[in-house]
């Protein structure tokens, strides 16, 4: 399930034939209260029940001439907003999405805590902006600094954003949809690597990536 980014005041939206609209997975618009959003449930069942803050919405069919896709028009109110999908009858799957509160600090995510000592080995940490609660931000750009310590180096950092044509050998980038990613590796010697993040109004967040020993393979 995902939101139609809503338009700007006075734009409208032309896609071309390999084009798709901005979608988000997300139930969290400040500034939008009461206007109508395209919600989008992509789905293998055969009906979509769509609820609002526990209230039912709209039960739509999927027509097969769309694909495995549904579409609702929802005015936006904070809360819960759930989908559930049906075949034959049958519940077969649901997904909810929840407005969160303001930015307010970092977390880092390492893919392994422990990587080997060595110039071919990496170590991918997520950069995730979470709200007071813990919960992450869906959307929202903001630049993020890397401080690096220990026995690394930070070899590249960047994000998905397919626009931001910036050198991701800078340690600084900006978030797309609320996450970034920081590459580290290994100067070659045994030890910790500790990340900080930090971010202008955010909390910052740490993280320590061990390097163990490594004993190259011979043939």
């Amino acid at each position: 399930m995902s939101v139609e980014r809503p338009l700007p005041p006075g734009r409208t939206e032309v896609l071309a034939n390999w084009g798709w609209p901005d979608e988000v997975r997300s139930w969290t618009w400040p500034g939008v209260h009461n206007k109508p959003l395209n919600v989008r449930v992509y789905t293998s069942g055969d009906q979509v029940k769509l609820l609002l803050n526990g209230k039912e919405v709209e039960t739509k069919p999927v027509p097969e001439s769309a694909k495995l896709v549904v579409v609702f028009q929802v005015r936006y109110v904070e809360g819960e907003l759930k989908a559930i999908a049906y075949k034959d009858g049958k519940e077969i799957a649901t997904q909810t999405l929840r407005t969160v509160g303001k930015p307010a600090r970092l977390r880092l995510t390492a893919d392994r805590p422990t990587i080997r000592a060595s110039r071919n080995d990496l170590a991918f940490v997520t950069v995730e902006i979470l709200d007071a609660a813990g919960v992450p931000i869906p959307d929202g750009v903001r630049t993020i600094d890397f401080h690096l310590e220990g026995v690394g180096e930070l070899a590249a950092a960047g994000s998905a954003n397919p626009k931001d044509v910036t050198s991701f050998r800078q340690p600084t980038c900006r978030t797309f949809r609320a996450k970034c990613i920081a590459i580290l590796r290994p100067t070659g010697h045994e030890g910790t690597i500790t990340l900080r993040a930090t971010s202008p109004g955010l909390e910052p967040a740490t993280v320590v990536v061990k390097c163990a020993p490594y004993v190259p393979k011979h043939a």
